[in-house]
């Protein structure tokens, strides 16, 4: 099997019942930035390239990873 077919929506992914309302917060919070850097507007919609076979598991995660990592280093350097 695929991990594209092991997916879970980003619903489900909200609805664990393995974490705390603090997680479920930024679990929320972190799923505009991952959409926006996939170049979609929601979550589902980046989700949705994967499993159509269009992004990978990996290239979409480490785009957000890139995106953190970049902010991160400007505000460190007094850019942002």
């Amino acid at each position: 099997m695929s991990p594209q077919g092991e997916m879970i929506t980003p619903t489900e992914w909200l609805a664990d019942t393995s974490i705390g309302e603090s997680a479920r917060i930024s679990r929320r919070f972190v799923l505009g930035p991952y959409a926006s850097v996939n170049g979609r507007s929601t979550a589902d919609e980046a989700i949705a390239d994967i499993k159509a076979g269009t992004k990978t598991i990996v290239g979409s995660s480490r785009a957000l990873v890139d995106s953190l990592r970049n902010e991160s280093s400007q505000r460190q350097e007094g850019v942002a």
